[in-house]
């Protein structure tokens, strides 16, 4: 409120209360002298002349007022309009601020969408950098990847040309073989022809020189485990069992059934009598029985191996002999069996040969001194360990990658006894 509005309120205040008093002041007066006008009674002379005269003041002081004051002017000409204007101004600004309101919120889920938006490119921009990084590796490895299969498609035409000229040799050496074969038979023949009544009595010795070796000398038939504890009934019926799944194998190999049923005869024994200078030999139910005594009389347990005594030819009975060993711990699982240095920078074939060379040297000379037992394996050269023929490769591809003169540790996978088999797991690493 300003002091114009103050005085205005403050000068009609007073010409209010002036009127009332002059109006009542004339009243009186008039109501005393008792005057008439127009016929009317005093009393009412006094009523209509004190009303005209606070209406004629009224006027006046409006007139005056708005003569004065442009304000009240115009509030006097323009009051109605402006309380609408001013109504419609109210209206105005309740729906501009629920307006206002809307907006605010409306602002407030823009916000946050522009933070969820920034967010989601900072996560981009780290995403962009990664994946720029990334790319940078890999062009880095795919040049390498570049480098490495140039150098492997060197080696495979180098290999390529060896196995050319390999192949070249074994045909060669086939048709040496095919030439061999033919002079064999032909000096077999002149051979026959040749010891004509001699010949036939050595028929074992012609078979021997003509018919295909199915089983070596030496070569160990089936093995098996028997706890010397055991009842010796029981023991006797694991060496039976052990003869019957020799027989089966000699069987499958082309071995004859001889006099006992059975594909396989165990090598009878000599053994000194009383009253004869010359001694007998052992029935096999008697060999059988002197095998079981013997495991019996041991402790622990025993690695019974039937392996043949001389070569076997094809329709011929495998003559054989039990071989007896003590079963004792060879290694724990994952100890050392033996460790060697390969080349990585060498070719792969270079690589393969010098692991053989590492498992059938080192390796089983090493399982041999620990105790365990070796057998012939498909070349007759013995055997101790068992290598997957796949994990060998994939360690000649992981001595490649190393490109460089590595540690290899051959180790027991798993716990091994004299019987066998070890089988080996390989390890990888510098080597210093």
């Amino acid at each position: 409120m300003t002091w114009r509005t103050v005085l205005a309120l403050a000068v009609f205040v007073a010409v209010c209360g002036f009127i009332a008093y002059f109006g009542d002041l004339i009243g009186r007066r008039m109501g005393k002298k008792r005057h008439t006008l127009f016929g009317l009674r005093p009393k009412h002379t006094a009523i209509v002349a004190t009303t005209i005269t606070g209406m004629i003041i009224a006027v006046l002081t409006i007139s005056f007022m708005a003569i004065s004051s442009s304000a009240v002017r115009t509030l006097m000409l323009n009051g109605e309009k402006i309380l609408r204007e001013r109504q419609a101004l109210i209206d105005n600004y309740k729906s501009a601020r629920r307006a206002s309101e809307i907006i605010a919120g409306e602002l407030t889920d823009q916000r946050a969408v522009a933070e969820k938006a920034r967010k989601q490119t900072r996560e981009a921009i780290g995403q962009r950098d990664k994946l720029s990084h990334d790319i940078s590796g890999l062009s880095g490895r795919l040049s390498e990847l570049d480098s490495s299969l140039a150098r492997n498609k060197a080696e495979l035409s180098n290999a390529e040309k060896h196995l050319n000229l390999s192949s070249q040799e074994i045909t060669r050496r086939r048709q040496q073989i095919k030439h061999l074969e033919s002079e064999r038979t032909k000096l077999a023949a002149v051979f026959v022809e040749e010891m004509g009544e001699a010949a036939s009595k050595f028929p074992l010795y012609i078979k021997l020189r003509q018919e295909k070796i199915i089983l070596r000398s030496n070569e160990e038939i089936i093995r098996g485990v028997i706890p010397s504890n055991l009842p010796r009934a029981e023991i006797r019926n694991r060496v039976v069992a052990l003869l019957n799944e020799a027989d089966h194998r000699a069987r499958s190999d082309g071995a004859k059934v001889g006099d006992n049923s059975m594909a396989v005869e165990i090598f009878p024994k000599k053994i000194e009598t009383e009253g004869s200078k010359t001694g007998r030999f052992l029935t096999e139910s008697e060999n059988i029985d002197a095998i079981a005594d013997q495991i019996a009389s041991g402790s622990g347990q025993v690695v019974a191996r039937i392996v043949c005594i001389g070569n076997t030819v094809d329709g011929e009975q495998a003559l054989v002999d039990f071989l007896l060993n003590y079963n004792r711990l060879a290694y724990p699982a994952g100890d050392e069996v033996a460790s060697g240095i390969i080349d990585g920078r060498q070719s792969r074939g270079g690589i393969l040969e010098d692991l053989i060379t590492f498992l059938r040297k080192d390796a089983r000379n090493a399982a041999e001194r620990r105790g365990v037992i070796p057998s012939l394996d498909d070349t007759g050269q013995p055997s101790v360990g068992q290598l997957d023929w796949d994990d060998l490769f994939n360690l000649v591809d992981k001595i490649k990658a190393a490109g460089k003169p590595v540690k290899v540790t051959a180790r027991a996978a798993k716990e091994t006894w004299s019987a066998g088999p070890l089988i080996l797991s390989m390890e990888v690493g510098n080597s210093r």
